[in-house]
């Protein structure tokens, strides 16, 4: 629609320039034969002159004619007197100069009349002219009044172009509106989706996190260390920056002795994060192994001040009290442990120890936490199976 009234309106402009063209060439050609007309009217007023002279000089001509034949007839009578030879020779010298006049003016007329001849040929020349360019601008006129009936019907259509374009500038309109508030739509359409897709990717990732920490703390509190270090080892993989991945790594290569790995990792998640409890009871854990018992009790408690329901602490806590010759204290925490955490394995069997190894030693305790302890799936231990066998209970 728009280049068909770019089309319209570029036509109807050409249609104009072409009449305002040919307008302005019938005006030359009018002026021109204007020119012509004038030379015309010049060539025919000289002609007209001219003729006025020939008719007096023949009038002229005619009267001397008359003049001579007068003359000569008076001679004819004294053609033999022989007296009257002066008057003749004087008549006839009259005569003579009668002849010459006559002769001169013979000249003059014959003069005129070629200059009138020529002068009618130009007038012939400028009607034949005349009548060619009255010809053309017939022509010319007859393609102004054409060109006046296309112009009427280029503006006519014109006026149906214009209302046409009004109607579809309308619709366009509408159609504009319509499109910015489907943009807008499809805007916050592709917002909510893009933030539909975030929150589920956030999920999923969380699920995944939840799915391979979940299981790695499962299977640590059982005492599957192995497959406890395969999930956080996943989760890892998945996501470098997972601290808790990392501190449950570095639980599991401590409980398998691997002592320098386990550092490391703690160290790492130190460095990003002072005040991780878990990472700090691990500290605490190695020091312990390292024989330092009072930094790794101020690690520990320090880390249960952060974080009091860490029964991972409780129980790294109640072995350095056991450590210290501490063993209520040493029972408190690991009890602590076992209370939040019913299933973990460690506990339950760092308790079987300690009742087995009290001053006054209760040793159905201690046997009660052992079973619980195999029933996670806890090795047995031969040591102290043998013990628990060989003690007596009390009454």
């Amino acid at each position: 629609m728009h280049m068909k009234k770019s089309i319209t309106i570029g036509w109807f402009c050409l249609m104009v320039c072409c009449q305002i063209l040919q307008a302005q060439s019938l005006s030359e050609r009018l002026d021109a034969i204007d020119t012509s007309m004038a030379g015309t009217r010049e060539a025919l007023a000289r002609s007209e002159e001219t003729l006025e002279t020939v008719r007096q000089t023949l009038y002229d001509q005619a009267l001397r004619a008359r003049e001579v034949k007068l003359t000569a007839e008076a001679m004819r009578p004294l053609r033999n007197d022989p007296i009257s030879g002066e008057a003749v020779e004087k008549l006839l010298n009259q005569v003579r100069s009668y002849m010459a006049l006559s002769s001169q003016e013979l000249r003059s007329n014959r003069d005129r009349l070629d200059i009138l001849e020529q002068m009618f040929e130009d007038a012939i020349t400028l009607m034949k002219g005349l009548e060619k360019e009255l010809a053309e601008v017939e022509g010319a006129a007859g393609s102004a009044l054409e060109m006046d009936r296309k112009l009427a019907s280029v503006q006519s259509e014109l006026r149906d172009a214009r209302a046409s374009l009004a109607n579809v500038n309308r619709e366009l309109g509408v159609r504009d509106q319509t499109v910015t508030k489907l943009n807008v739509e499809n805007r916050e359409l592709k917002d909510q989706i893009a933030a539909m897709e975030a929150s589920r990717a956030a999920e999923i990732q969380a699920e995944l996190a939840r799915d391979h920490l979940g299981a790695g703390q499962e299977a640590l509190a059982a005492g599957r260390f192995d497959e406890a270090s395969f999930s956080f080892r996943n989760e890892l993989a998945r996501n470098p920056e997972s601290l808790e991945a990392r501190v449950g790594l570095a639980a599991c290569l401590f409980e398998v002795g691997e002592l320098a790995g386990a550092k490391e990792l703690v160290d790492q998640v130190l460095d990003e994060d002072k005040r991780n409890a878990s990472a700090l009871g691990l500290r605490g854990a190695l020091l312990f192994r390292e024989g330092e018992l009072k930094d790794a009790r101020k690690d520990l408690e320090r880390a249960l001040r952060y974080d009091e329901l860490n029964y991972y602490n409780h129980n790294y806590l109640g072995v350095v009290y056991q450590g210290l010759g501490d063993t209520k204290a040493a029972i408190e925490q690991i009890m602590k442990a076992v209370e939040l955490a019913p299933s973990y394995a460690s506990a339950h069997y760092n308790l079987a120890i300690l009742y087995v190894t009290a001053e006054q030693p209760d040793i159905e305790l201690a046997g009660a936490h052992y079973d619980q302890f195999l029933q996670l799936g806890g090795q047995p231990n031969a040591d102290l199976e043998q013990f628990l066998v060989q003690t007596p209970i009390e009454e």
